[in-house]
């Protein structure tokens, strides 16, 4: 194929692609393996990448590509979360008939905009290519990506206890509703200086959308009685996230490769809408209190101009940056072609870093009585950098005078949260990844990847503050002192008429949780 022509074909199908891609759901903590053959080997990809995924894995893999490769592929992900919140529903100036019964078992019944059923799809579409000059020493890459995560929640807002009042959810002041999409339109290119070492870089432009509701204490509510709760539900979203990466790949002899790999931080700096709508005890003054939209110019955090139901409301928050380093061993046949793999890799992933750990939202608002302003939150998850380690490997078996290429690999990812910060809205729980997949060749040109795998999680029990019903007016800490937020050791209700220094101590995370995931993989890609 010719130069132009190649470039032509590159550059119309990713284009269309890109244009016509919804946006890749993403977030939460990652799990390993974007893309079906990296997922097949439980992520262990580091120093094998060599198909246009690499432009997400490790950049310098694109030179390993040869002419014009199209990837079309996605991993489907399902998480299952099953939460037991330790105590019960406390004395409530209500007198509801709920008081004094157990928390209700809740689990996750999101269903992702993408995806089919409970599984959420992560897609990735790229395109590799030498513009039909294979003498050249660089290749160049293009592709829609995004992490493998699965951030959505949801949560029934009511249960039935068998009373006359219907329980609010016991998770409520976590989260309730939550969905978000992170993309990342790139390109990149990798150069060979010599055969032995080739170097790649990447740029993205991203894009991120986050929609969540979730309870707010609107004053001290120890009892956790819902009609002094406020709910805020909020739309935002940040057009602008760059991002880059850059890969090495080295090998010393034929059967060795060794391969690093380093992504940055996506800061994500999100503006938009949102709604408050407040219990008929959370003003004393008013039970038909609201909140309103500020417009005191010296009070404002986010932005002018916002509206009863649609308040201006910022959030800010990272995904880290995470550096890989792998090695394989690589065995070939007779006709020195790679029939074989092995590979280690380790990972780490900054979560620890105070913006990946620390949410800051902010509204522009105030109550309608008062005028007391909404000052920013925090909301604290007490993240820890992630360790993994991946191995996994590849073995092509002849059928039918074709290769057909079998795949492998376990991972293991350290805790995200200690246990004390467990929560709901994002997974932190250490993990173990099993995973298998196959490639399967079609006619000369085409060849289809599939794969699956099972994600399983300890059971995480996280003991009471303070049992059997936590803090209170009398015993206002967990620990037999006041400590400042962020020395805290559990996550408090977010509770925006206190500022960040002052928020009063009940932790609502304590209890049974219970998760695991189920991926499956599938990818088509065509040689030009």
């Amino acid at each position: 194929m010719s130069m132009t022509r190649s470039m032509q074909t590159a550059a119309a199908v990713v284009a269309a692609l890109v244009w016509r891609a919804p946006g890749a759901s993403a977030g939460g903590i990652l799990v390993p393996g974007t893309g079906p053959q990296a997922q097949g080997r439980a992520g262990a990809f580091a120093a094998k990448a060599d198909d246009p995924s690499a432009l997400y894995h490790n950049p310098a893999g694109l030179a390993k590509t040869p002419g014009t490769v199209l990837y079309i592929g996605g991993n489907l992900l399902d998480y299952r979360l099953r939460f037991a919140r330790a105590g019960r529903y406390e004395v409530t100036d209500g007198g509801e008939s709920y008081v004094g019964a157990d928390y209700p078992v809740v689990e996750d019944d999101s269903t992702p905009d993408i995806g089919v059923g409970p599984f959420q799809a992560v897609p990735i579409v790229a395109v590799s290519t030498d513009l039909g000059r294979p003498e050249w020493p660089v290749r160049f890459g293009a592709g829609l990506l995004a992490p493998q995560g699965h951030p959505n929640r949801s949560f029934p807002v009511r249960h039935d206890l068998g009373g006359a009042d219907p329980a609010p959810g016991p998770q409520r002041y976590d989260v309730i509703e939550q969905s978000a999409a992170t993309a990342l339109p790139s390109i990149g290119v990798a150069y060979r200086p010599i055969d032995s070492v080739d170097v790649g870089v990447r740029a993205s432009w991203g894009i991120a959308q986050l929609q969540a509701t979730t309870a707010t204490w609107a004053i001290r509510n120890y009892e956790e009685w819902e009609q002094k709760d406020g709910v805020f539900s909020v739309d935002v979203a940040d057009s602008f996230v760059p991002a880059w990466g850059i890969g090495v790949l080295y090998r010393p002899i034929g059967a060795i490769e060794l391969g690093a790999s380093y992504h940055s931080a996506l800061h994500i700096r999100a503006t938009g809408t949102g709604t408050a709508d407040l219990g008929t005890a959370a003003d004393p003054l008013d039970p038909n209190a609201f909140i309103e939209p500020e417009d005191r110019p010296e009070f404002i955090d986010c932005a002018l101009g916002g509206t009863v139901d649609a308040l201006k409301s910022c959030i800010d928050f990272d995904l880290p940056q995470m550096a890989s380093i792998g090695a394989r061993w690589i065995a070939r046949d007779g006709e020195g072609r790679e029939r074989g793999d092995v590979e280690l890799d380790v990972r780490w992933e900054n979560w620890g870093a105070d913006d990946a750990s620390n949410i800051l939202v902010r509204v522009d608002g105030r109550s309608s009585t008062g005028g007391f302003v909404l000052n920013p939150v925090v909301l604290r998850h007490g993240f820890r950098d992630v360790w993994s380690i991946r191995l996994g490997g590849s073995y092509a078996v002849p059928v039918a005078g074709r290769r057909v290429t079998v795949r492998a690999g376990v991972a293991h990812d350290t805790e995200t949260a200690p246990l004390l910060y467990n929560r709901a809205d994002i997974d932190g729980a250490p993990r173990t990844t099993m995973a298998i997949g196959a490639s399967f060749p079609v006619g000369d040109r085409v060849q289809l990847d599939v794969g699956g795998g099972y994600v399983v999680e300890p059971t995480r029990d996280v003991p009471q503050c303070l049992p059997p019903d936590g803090p209170d007016a009398s015993n206002p800490t967990c620990d037999g002192q006041a400590l400042p937020p962020f020395d805290r050791r559990r996550p408090d209700p977010a509770q925006p008429l206190n500022d960040a220094n002052s928020a009063v101590e009940s932790p609502f995370n304590a209890g049974r949780y219970e998760a695991s995931y189920v991926m499956l993989s599938l990818g088509v890609s065509a040689r030009f």
